[in-house]
Parts: structure tokens; C-alpha cells; sequence
């Protein structure tokens, strides 16, 4: 659980807001669906990361980022 804290420095709204900002557009559907879809991440081994993070976690973490959005 203490790895959440690392994530919480992100707030999902702010970030979507600077993406549609940065790239001029107001859709950003794709942008949510890209971040949901895990199929292909699920067959792949976890990547090293700065801090001792399941999968679990992170993919929990990003799917309430999207809530978050939506």
C-alpha cells in the first residue's frame, strides 16, 4: 500500500487537461481506451521500477486515474 503514495503526485484530471492542452484536441477517448487496455501488458514480465510496485497496483492505480477522467 505504501507504494500508492508515488502515484498520488499525479492527478489524472490535471494530466488529461495538459494532454488536450499540449495536442489541441478535445476528444481524448482514445487516450483512455489506450490507457485501459491491458491484454498485451498482462503477457509481459513486469519492467524494473524505481520503487518495489506490484501489477496489481499499478494497474488499479491507472484504472482510477481513468474513472477519475470519465
Amino acid at each position: 500500500m505504501g507504494e500508492e503514495k508515488y502515484f498520488k503526485k499525479f492527478h489524472s484530471k490535471v494530466l488529461n487537461e495538459l494532454y488536450q492542452k499540449k495536442y489541441s484536441v478535445r476528444d481524448t477517448a482514445h487516450l483512455l481506451y489506450g490507457l485501459s487496455f491491458f491484454d498485451e501488458a498482462e503477457k509481459e514480465r513486469m519492467p524494473k521500477t524505481y520503487w518495489d510496485v506490484d501489477w496489481k497496483t499499478v494497474k488499479k492505480t491507472i484504472q482510477g486515474w481513468v474513472r477519475e477522467i470519465v
